[in-house]
């Protein structure tokens, strides 16, 4: 298990292949409109649903639960 610690910028946010933040970027066109809004809460919001349960971290972005773990499948 790998420990992370508490992000301080948006460019610490680790992944085994680069920085999440340059992954969501890359696959956005790609983003249904309900993915749309994950990916605009995180960039707006990001330190802080870092530590949300799904299911505040989907009333955050204004998202249903399921939409945000497809978001997680499409990041990888």
């Amino acid at each position: 298990m790998v420990k992370i610690n508490t992000l301080t910028t948006k460019e610490n946010v680790l992944h085994p292949n680069g920085s999440i933040l340059a992954i969501m970027n890359a696959k956005k066109a790609e983003f249904s409109s309900a993915e749309l809004k994950i990916f605009d809460a995180i960039i707006a919001n990001g330190i802080e649903m870092q530590w949300m349960i799904l299911k505040d971290f989907a009333a955050h972005a204004n998202v249903s639960e399921p939409t945000v773990m497809r978001f997680c499948r499409a990041i990888g």
